[in-house]
């Protein structure tokens, strides 16, 4: 399964996946919208062959600083988590989710 398909399947309950923003070296970051409360969100979603090198801890220091930041040019944080592949020794998709007022325009 793949880390878009896993992440549309774990995630179906609040969020629907819209499209892909753009990637880099870490992460790809994909446009959704928050079923509960009717807005646009970027979920930041760590490469999975990164977060097997990595085991994560990158990523879940990055939330945890992000999550504390508190600032008007600093898009807050919202929701975070992971979601498991059922094959088995599979890496956990990690992800984050942030507001878009300011990135889904483009």
């Amino acid at each position: 399964m793949s880390t878009i398909a896993l992440l549309t399947a774990a995630l179906a309950d609040r969020y629907r996946l819209d499209r892909e923003l753009g990637q880099g070296g870490m992460a790809t970051v994909y446009l959704a919208h928050d079923l509960k409360h009717d807005r646009d969100v970027a979920i930041k979603v760590l490469h999975p062959d990164l977060g097997a090198a990595l085991g994560g801890e990158r990523f879940l220091s990055e939330i945890r600083t992000t999550a504390r930041l508190q600032h008007p040019h600093v898009l807050p944080l919202l929701d975070s988590g992971s979601c498991r592949s059922p094959r088995p020794c599979a890496s956990p998709a990690r992800w984050r989710v942030r507001s878009t007022m300011h990135i889904a325009r483009t």
